[in-house]
């Protein structure tokens, strides 16, 4: 499952920003987190990207109300780059490093 997510290639105003396993019941759970510009742009993603995959039994979307960034960007990558996997397009149009408009979910 998380090989067919991080294949997905959803639309230029979708970022895929982790993809974890979990294990919260007997089956395994998957968390995909995104940026969007908008909780429609969200929903569009989960009803068509990730509902279809051969697997997927449930799909919730959790917004995320508050993120605070702690490191910028560059010292981000510098303490987990080795450990980072780019999932689908890297970065959404336009979007700054400074850029705090976006809508996150899990």
């Amino acid at each position: 499952m998380y090989k067919r997510i991080s294949r997905l290639k959803p639309s230029d105003e979708i970022v895929i920003t982790y993809i974890a396993q979990t294990f919260q019941s007997f089956h395994a759970s998957i968390i995909v987190s995104v940026f969007a510009r908008s909780r429609n742009h969200i929903a569009v993603f989960v009803k068509g990207y990730i509902d279809p995959l051969e697997g997927v039994e449930d799909a919730d979307i959790t917004y995320i109300s508050k993120t605070q960034r702690l490191v910028s960007p560059e010292e981000w990558l510098k303490a987990v780059g080795s450990c980072v996997v780019a999932p689908g397009r890297e970065r959404i149009k336009k979007l700054e490093a400074d850029d705090d408009s976006l809508f996150a979910a899990c």
